[in-house]
């Protein structure tokens, strides 16, 4: 086996360890898929303890604090504020980060 296949077997191993499933909301159907087939415009449902897989806005949220420690350092999780809308425009949305 040479290098250039156990490099390959790396990056298979590396794909398949990465792959989580996920909750979306796409053409208005509740669907199942693979973080890696996530797009712009789908809603994610998330639960307690799930892993945010992509940057996105939160909406509906209810008491929602987020572990950012490997994006900021921070050891105390931080609460995320509610959503704000007005004549069926968002004016105020929590961001969440990947």
């Amino acid at each position: 086996v040479n290098d250039y296949q156990k490099e390959a077997q790396f990056r298979a191993l590396n794909a398949k360890k990465d792959d989580m499933t996920v909750v979306v909301v796409r053409d208005g159907a509740k669907k199942e898929m693979s973080c890696h087939e996530v797009v712009v415009g789908d809603v994610m449902i998330l639960s307690t303890g799930d892993i945010v897989t992509a940057d996105c806005y939160a909406i509906g949220t209810s008491d929602l604090s987020i572990n950012e420690k490997m994006l900021t350092g921070e050891t105390v999780n931080k609460r995320k504020g509610e959503y704000e809308m007005s004549g069926g425009r968002v004016l105020k949305t929590p961001i969440i980060f990947a």
